[in-house]
Parts: structure tokens; C-alpha cells; sequence
């Protein structure tokens, strides 16, 4: 079975421009003959690239369900869907394996296929990939959240429901760059919380601009149940549960049957058959495998002492009563996929998923530059053994300091996103790989699991520093690694392929006007598990994280060591600060970490370590200041990246790796100080910062928020 994901409503204040309309039909979509030629010659689709500099990923595309398959094609706003012209559309066919192509619109001339009715289309933003289950078919740099996924089956008749649906779905919720007739200049305030007849309109949080035509936004998570827009085409976990008894003393209805299937069983959340036949309101008691009896609604704990049974008998005996499993092998895969398809819908839907069409957002500022100075340095080495050829531009400057750059110059520029971005973070990278493979670059949309946060203080007047108010605009972003993913207990530690449960770069960037000079500032932090082959069990209140047993001192050693080889070439030498407790039930893994590190002896990675709990006993977090007093000297070695006036004035030499058992509550607290502090540094570097200032400020509730 295959399924088409496409993202059915983001939240943005201003959508990218549309391509221009002279390039409109020179997108690497209309251009399959030279494409074909090419490909005729040894090179697969997804290795070429058109002639022209690559154009981003279309903002709007437009979907309809054919005979042949399910048809797309980039649409313009503002235009007519049925007239549009084309020079090509893609086709997924209704096939297993799934099979993509583009066809060329081969009519009077005018760019108008009158085989194909497009009146009907539905316009999305993108496609999020095609995911593939078993052998059955069934039925300006604005960064973007994902909000809404819609699963398309790609089965003609189910497909068209599904896309009815969606349209119906796009007419009724404002959506101003969907809906034709709605434009920017009729929404409401963003300040209004409801339109009229009670529909929830998206909001429009006032962007920031890095740069002329560049937008990054915070879109807050929204409560799915206060917004209509959040509800996803497939059916929700309650709707497409088992069908049970509708007595209210029936051990299907009890609400601890009810709490442990959805909790313990495979099945609970998709079993739509029939089940064993529940009994009748006469009866106040069920028995359950002959040995258990107990009220509907009567709590576990009385229902284990009353019946003098083992608790997983009357476990056993709940979940075969209020989710059997499948009676068939079909039955079993369907379900099975019905729950991948509502999983992945799940993951991509829940508001942590990021975008955007004409940039990188995987990579930081600082990362950015380092790419363009090495093709700087490639470029000069060729031009040294006169081996460019005659046509490149020597106009090409290198991003070194003292010289002009833009903040966000984008190495690699002519080539499709997908091929710049960071693998790390492109969550759906397997899901567009048949639109990778078919040469569909502007139809390959990377999508990235993170978090953004855009604030604005203001640094008021101070008479030993500045005369009047300056505006300061911070940007955080996190990037989560796809590798090693998963829930916490679940995940921990490391694999033999050297990545780490929840590793996360966190980049927080700074723009303040100062003098009438614009200054970019972005500094980096990462996180991620002890990198040591370590578990951790999810019973029990607190339970204690343990070395694995089966893996013997070299194999620690030899991962430990691949792991900081492939971070420290990214982001140059690490501080390791270990969070955890160095006593009691995590002294065990900390120890070893310690040790590890000690016999590993690289230059590249300096351990310290700092007890959080036994430092901020009683709430103490002031402490903290006192962390990053000691560790001063190693701030002003690793120093920040500065872009001031388009001049490269100082660049970020290494990097802070936290980590606590979780990287989660300890390691936010210290980073957030950590930032904090370098954000200190980089207001004093333009002059914004008195250090006899004791006045609280707005950065203070900025942090604090």
C-alpha cells in the first residue's frame, strides 16, 4: 500500500513569491526533453540539474485525481486552476511499486492539457513524500510550521474522497493563500481570536526580518481541540477504536479496561471488528477466563484483591476481552498499516515539523559561511591550475574577515534544496525518495522536526551607553537529529553507527541595529545522550540508568571515539558539561563517562562535569551564574559568530555538548544560561550593555518566558 503525504495547512504571515512568470515555464519540471536527453546519456533524473539556477520548491501545488493516477503541477495564486498553462505535470500512477513521471503537455500551444480537468483541483503546499507498506493496495526565506497532513491513498476511488474532502475542507477554513477569492488585505486582525461564526482564524504573528526578503516565524503549537484546522483525514484514535458493548457495567466500557488496552495492547486503537459478545444488563458481573469477576467501574486494585487472582491474569483477560487481535493475516497487515499511515500523519501533524522553500534551515549561519569558504578555496585552487572553465564568474568573494558577505548566503545556491540541506535533519527524506529518483527537484519539499521562537525586546536608554531606545531581534532554533529518535527510556546512549539518543543543535541568532550598522549575531550549542552503550528501563518511579552488559570496554571506547571524529569535524572542539549526578543511581553511568573520556585523550574534547541537583538544591538556580563565571575563559576561546555591516568579524571556534540522562529539563536550564551570557557578550561588543546596570530589562523577560 502507498500513501501520498501533503502538508494541508501551515500557519504564515506572507507565503513566498511565486516564481516570476518568465521563468514560470523553465522550472526543471518543464524542461523533460533536455532532461530525457540527459538521462539518455548514463545519468539518473535525480543527478540533474537544470540549466538555469535551480528555483525553490514550488510554494502551491495543485492536485487532482485522474484515471491514470494522481496528477500535480505547480499552480500560481491568484489564477484560474482549469486554464492555468503548464509546460508538464507529474503523475503518480495508481501502481505498486509506485511509479512517477512527468508528462508534457503536448496540445495546441497554448500550455493547456484538455485531457486533464483541473477544475476540480485542490491546492496544497507541498508534498511531505510517498510512503510505501507491504504488497496491498489500499484504499523570502519565511520558514513555515506544519500544522496539517492529509494520507492520500493511492487508489483512484479512495484518492478522490480523500482530495473531495480537502477541498471542502479548504473552502470552509480561511486560508488566505489557498482560497482565490481571499487575500491578505481581508483578514482580520491578528489580535481577533475568532471570525465571525465562531471558526478560528490562523493567526499572523509579526515576522522578523533578517534580511530584504528574509522572514523566520514562530508559529506556537495549537491545542487540536481549539482549532478545526488540526483534525487530520484519517480517523482519530477514539473513532477508530474497537466498537465495544454499550452496557455500562461491560468490562469493554470499564474505564480501567478502557485505560490498559489503549496503554498495553497492540490492536486497541484500530480493532474495528466485531468482538466477543458483551453481556446483557442483567448481568452486574463478567467473568473473565473463569476466574476473575468484577464491576465495570470498580478500580484495578479492587478488582486483583476480590478475585484472589495474579494481576496479569485479569490483564490478560481485559485486553482478550476489549482488543482481540486480528483473526487473519489480512486483517493483521491492515491494521498494521492503518497505524503506520496514522503514525507518520501523527508525527509530521503535531507542530513540530519546519520548512521553507527557498532556504536551508538545517544548517546555522556559522555552517553556512565555512561551506562558502571552502568553495572559495576550491574556486581558487582550480583558477591556480587554470582549470575553470572560461563561463564562471570571477565575481565570486570569499567569506573570510574583512571581506563583504551576506548573512544569509546560501553555498551551493544552483543546486535543488533537497541536495544542500543537512541529512541529519530531514525528517522525510525516505518519503520523497520517488520524487528524488524521477528528477523532481522542485517537488521534493525537506522538511525538518525542531523548534523556532522569534522575540523582540527593547534595550532602554542608558547615559554610559546609548541615548535612546534599540530594538533587538532573537531567533532560536533547535534542529533535532533524525538519527537514534525516539521517546525517552526507549532511547538512550548510543548505537554502533555513533549516533546519540536526542542529539539537538540549538542556534540562537541576534540582530540589533546599532549606529545604523546592522550586526548578525548566531552562536551554537548541542545536546545529546552520554554517548556511551547505556539503557535505561521505563518502570518504576526512578529507575536507574544502567551500562549494557554485553558490551565490553573497546566497543565503548571505539564508539565514543567515532562519535566526537564526525561532531568535532562539524562544529570544531567540544566542551563536554555532563548534568547528571555524580552520586546515588546515575553515579554509575557518569563515572563511566568520565573514564571514557579520560582514556580516549583527544585535544578535541575537555570533560567537565556539574552535579545540577546537588548545585541548585532548594531552588537555588542562581547558582548557575557561579557555572558560568569558571567557565569564562572557555566562552571567550569559542567565541560567537559576528556579521557586522556584511563584514565577517569574528566566527565561532567550537562548541558546548550538554548533556543530563534525559537532555531535557537540566540541560534547557543551563543552556538557556549559556545563551543568556554570550547574548551579554555580543550587546557589550556593540555597546549596548553597561555592566553596572541592575534595572531588570525586557531580555530578562524574554529568558524568563
Amino acid at each position: 500500500m502507498k500513501r501520498l503525504f501533503t502538508q494541508v495547512q501551515v500557519q504564515a504571515s506572507k507565503p513566498f513569491t511565486s516564481i516570476p512568470k518568465t521563468l514560470a515555464g523553465l522550472a526543471p519540471s518543464a524542461s523533460p526533453g533536455q532532461i530525457g536527453a540527459q538521462v539518455g546519456m548514463g545519468l539518473q533524473p535525480k543527478y540533474v540539474v537544470p540549466p538555469i539556477p535551480h528555483p525553490c520548491p514550488y510554494d502551491h501545488l495543485v492536485l487532482v485525481v485522474a484515471r491514470e493516477g494522481l496528477l500535480m503541477r505547480q499552480h500560481v495564486p491568484g489564477r484560474d486552476r482549469a486554464t492555468e498553462r503548464t509546460a508538464s505535470y507529474v503523475r503518480v500512477a495508481w501502481a505498486n511499486p509506485v511509479r512517477i513521471e512527468e508528462v508534457v503537455v503536448r496540445g495546441d500551444g497554448d500550455g493547456v492539457d484538455e485531457r486533464v480537468d483541473w477544475s476540480g483541483s485542490v491546492v496544497v503546499y507541498g508534498v511531505v513524500g510517498v510512503l510505501e507498506l507491504f504488497s496491498l493496495i489500499d484504499g523570502s526565506h519565511t520558514v513555515y510550521n506544519v500544522k496539517g497532513v492529509t494520507a492520500i491513498p493511492l487508489v483512484e476511488d479512495k484518492a478522490r474522497v480523500v482530495l473531495s474532502a480537502l477541498a471542502l475542507k479548504n473552502a470552509k477554513v480561511a486560508r488566505p493563500s489557498l482560497i482565490a477569492s481571499t487575500t491578505l488585505d481581508t483578514l482580520s486582525d491578528p489580535r481577533d481570536d475568532h471570525a465571525e461564526g465562531g471558526a478560528e482564524r490562523p493567526r499572523s504573528p509579526e515576522p522578523s526580518t533578517l534580511s530584504s526578503g528574509t522572514t523566520a516565524k514562530y508559529v506556537p503549537p495549537v491545542d487540536p481541540s481549539r482549532s478545526p484546522d488540526l483534525q487530520l483525514q484519517l480517523p482519530s484514535a477514539q473513532s477508530s477504536s474497537s466498537d465495544l458493548s454499550s452496557s455500562d457495567h461491560s468490562v469493554a466500557h470499564s474505564p480501567v479496561a478502557k485505560t490498559l488496552a489503549a496503554r498495553l495492547s497492540f490492536w486497541s486503537r484500530l480493532s474495528t471488528r466485531p468482538l466477543v459478545a458483551s453481556p446483557t444488563t442483567e448481568d452486574a458481573h463478567v467473568d473473565i477466563s473463569g476466574t476473575t469477576s468484577f464491576e465495570g467501574r470498580e478500580s484495578l486494585d479492587k478488582i486483583i484483591e476480590d478475585g484472589k487472582t495474579e494481576p496479569a491474569v485479569v490483564l490478560n483477560g481485559i485486553l482478550a476481552a476489549t482488543a482481540p487481535p486480528p483473526a487473519s493475516s489480512e486483517e493483521k497487515h491492515s491494521e498494521l498499516e492503518a497505524k503506520i499511515v496514522r503514525e507518520c500523519v501523527k508525527e509530521f501533524a503535531k507542530g513540530e515539523m519546519y520548512f521553507s522553500y527557498n532556504f536551508d534551515i538545517t544548517r546555522s549561519l556559522q555552517h553556512k559561511q565555512d561551506q562558502i569558504a571552502k568553495a572559495q578555496k576550491q574556486h581558487e585552487l582550480l583558477a591556480d591550475l587554470d582549470a575553470l572553465p572560461s563561463a564562471v564568474s570571477e565575481s565570486f568573494q570569499s567569506p573570510v574577515e574583512g571581506l563583504k558577505v551576506s548573512p544569509m548566503s546560501e553555498p551551493n545556491p544552483t543546486l535543488p534544496l533537497w541536495r544542500r540541506v543537512d541529512r541529519r535533519f530531514w525528517w522525510n527524506e525516505w518519503l520523497s525518495k520517488s520524487f528524488v529518483d524521477a528528477g523532481l527537484h522542485s517537488y521534493v519539499l525537506p522538511i525538518m522536526q525542531g523548534y523556532y521562537q522569534v522575540a523582540h525586546f527593547v534595550i532602554p536608554p542608558d547615559p554610559m551607553t546609548h541615548d535612546e531606545d534599540v530594538l533587538v531581534d532573537y531567533i532560536v532554533i533547535s534542529r533535532r537529529s533524525r538519527y537514534r529518535a525516539g521517546l525517552r527510556y526507549q532511547r538512550r546512549g548510543i548505537d554502533d553507527d555513533a549516533n546519540v539518543a536526542n542529539f539537538v543543535e540549538t542556534e540562537t541568532i541576534t540582530r540589533v541595529n546599532r549606529l545604523g550598522v546592522e550586526n548578525i549575531f548566531a552562536y551554537v550549542q548541542i545536546r545529546g545522550s552520554i554517548p556511551l552503550f547505556w539503557t535505561q528501563t521505563g518502570y518504576g518511579l526512578k529507575p536507574p540508568p544502567l551500562l549494557a552488559s554485553d558490551r565490553t570496554h573497546a566497543q565503548n571506547l571505539n564508539v565514543l571515539r567515532r562519535h566526537f571524529e564526525k561532531t568535532v569535524a562539524l562544529y570544531g572542539p567540544h566542551n563536554l558539561l555532563n548534568l547528571a549526578e555524580q552520586h546515588g543511581k546515575e553515579g554509575a553511568v557518569t563515572d563511566a563517562y568520565r573514564q571514557y573520556v579520560r582514556d580516549l585523550d583527544s585535544p578535541n574534547a575537555r570533560y567537565h562535569e556539574y552535579d545540577f541537583h546537588e548545585e541548585t538544591k532548594g531552588m537555588k538556580y542562581e547558582n548557575i551564574s557561579k557555572l558560568v563565571e569558571a567557565m569564562g575563559k572557555v566562552f571567550d576561546a569559542q567565541g560567537y559568530l559576528w556579521i557586522s555591516d556584511n563584514v565577517i568579524m569574528a566566527q565561532q571556534r567550537g562548541v558546548w555538548r550538554l548533556n543530563c540522562i534525559d537532555c531535557l529539563d537540566r540541560t534547557n536550564v543551563v543552556q538557556s544560561a549559556f545563551a543568556r551570557h554570550v547574548l551579554n557578550k555580543q550587546l557589550g561588543a556593540v555597546a549596548l550593555l553597561n555592566p553596572q546596570g541592575e534595572t531588570r530589562t525586557d531580555t530578562d523577560v524574554v529568558f524568563n518566558e
